[in-house]
């Protein structure tokens, strides 16, 4: 079978039509699978924020897994016993495709902060929104005390939170300086941070190199479309979560210069 016009990657078959449709199917079913269980514990929000918020964390968790399984995503989870248990924590990591976060989530039962535009997406931003996603806006980002109050509340709750403090996507050869906002909703809250650092060590069956990382990597201005289309068509995808040692933040003064402090310690174990 000849490779898709405009394929980029030559030495990397791509899936068959058949499993092509077989998988856009089982994402489009996921979709459906995220929304029905939020609208079905809509009236039990209106009750019990907690129950509601822990167990889309779980619902999530179940849904992404089989994603992950659809995708023939091979995720290899190191120095998983550093994960906390038995209290709520949060999670950070490098972020270098919207992949990242089912592949978290299918290893972590987690709620996310996104920014804001993720929202309007088409049933993705509405899916979050029913999931308990934070949407952080941009331009303020966490500095603003609502999105701080709000992941407080959460991890109040018992339930775990994840955003990635690079703020957006790269192409992985070098971290970006961590947003150090968030970080003091950690430090209020006193619960653990937990680096996790992300890799996609192998695409279609090769090791990964500058060509390859981006057909999962998404950091160009290439449209969501195309590229996740693509992203459907690989035979596997071999990811490796790097589990850090969690620990809790301390700031002796919520300043600038002390929370950018706390976030480089963070960025060294991700790095």
């Amino acid at each position: 079978m000849s490779n898709p016009t405009n394929w980029p990657d030559d030495r990397i078959r791509p899936v068959n039509n058949w499993l092509l449709a077989g998988r856009i199917l089982i994402f489009l079913l996921s979709i459906v699978y995220f929304l029905l269980g939020a609208m079905t514990l809509l009236v039990i929000r209106l009750f019990s924020v907690k129950f509601y918020l822990r167990f889309m964390s779980y619902w999530v968790f179940l849904g992404t897994r089989v994603l992950m399984l659809a995708l023939n995503a091979k995720i290899t989870l190191e120095n998983g016993e550093n994960i906390p248990r038995g209290q709520p924590f949060v999670v950070i990591g490098n972020h270098t495709s919207y992949l990242d976060i089912p592949v978290v989530a299918s290893q972590i039962p987690v709620l996310f902060v996104a920014k804001q535009d993720v929202k309007q997406w088409p049933l993705i931003g509405w899916a979050g929104y029913l999931a308990g996603t934070i949407f952080v806006d941009r331009d303020t980002g966490g500095k603003s005390g609502k999105y701080a109050r709000v992941m407080r509340t959460i991890l109040g709750f018992g339930t775990n939170i994840n955003f990635f403090p690079e703020g957006t996507t790269t192409g992985g050869n070098d971290l970006l300086r961590f947003r150090s906002a968030l970080f003091a909703a950690a430090a209020e809250a006193g619960v653990p941070v937990l680096p996790v650092g992300i890799s996609y060590y192998n695409i279609g069956g090769m090791v990964t190199d500058e060509i390859s990382r981006d057909l999962v990597m998404w950091y160009k201005d290439d449209p969501f479309g195309g590229h996740f289309l693509t992203l459907l068509r690989l035979p596997s995808i071999g990811v490796r979560l790097k589990i850090g040692t969690a620990s809790t933040v301390s700031l002796e003064s919520d300043t600038l210069g002390n929370r950018q402090r706390v976030a480089g310690v963070y960025r060294d174990q991700v790095a």
